[in-house]
């Protein structure tokens, strides 16, 4: 086989590579930007929604930007309406966030919802953060967040493991863009 058909077997590694790293990056955005079941701002403390689709939830916060958030006073509790039933939340282990000019909005926990139906969130005293996270937020200067810009949202998720595999599947096809645009312009120097 001559080099420049090496050459450009190893060049079609790139729209290749383009393809994965566009459907993992979309896979990603379904995380960070899935759809809102509802927002409570934080001086209301309860509010109800419907949910019509099953599965994984996760619980923001969302405030302004380089201000001190109140996560440290409220423990938010989730229960289904009709059969009283307290939702297990789980804490965000990476706590992923998407920042604009002036807001940002914090993943704090995630969830399932097995059933349809009408729920109810309320903000109970307690601490919605560990005491490390606690304890470093304390030493940060930062001026106390304006209430009444402050915001809990419900939004619609994916499970862990889709998260982890899209990550993954971010850095294997950004290398293999990388990778076979390189080995591309370099195969004479590697095959002679």
């Amino acid at each position: 086989m001559n080099i420049i058909t090496i050459k450009i077997l190893v060049f079609c590694l790139v729209p290749i590579g383009l393809m994965l790293l566009y459907l993992s990056v979309k896979s990603l955005r379904s995380l960070l930007f899935g759809a809102m079941a509802a927002e409570l701002p934080y001086l209301n403390k309860t509010t109800s929604f419907y949910i019509n689709e099953v599965g994984k939830y996760s619980i923001w916060h969302k405030g302004v930007l380089l201000q001190k958030v109140p996560v440290t006073q409220f423990k938010p509790i989730i229960k289904h309406i009709e059969t009283g039933k307290i939702i297990a939340l789980k804490s965000s282990v990476f706590r992923p966030s998407v920042n604009g000019f002036d807001k940002a909005r914090v993943l704090l926990f995630h969830f399932n919802l097995l059933d349809k139906g009408e729920y109810n969130i309320q903000l109970a005293a307690g601490s919605s953060i560990s005491k490390l996270e606690k304890f470093i937020s304390n030493l940060i200067p930062l001026k106390e967040s304006n209430l009444s810009q402050y915001t809990i949202q419900i939004r619609k998720s994916q499970p862990f493991y889709i998260t982890m595999v899209s990550i993954l599947f971010t850095i294997f096809s950004a290398l293999v863009v990388i990778g076979g645009f390189v080995v591309s312009l370099l195969a004479e120097q590697i095959l002679c």
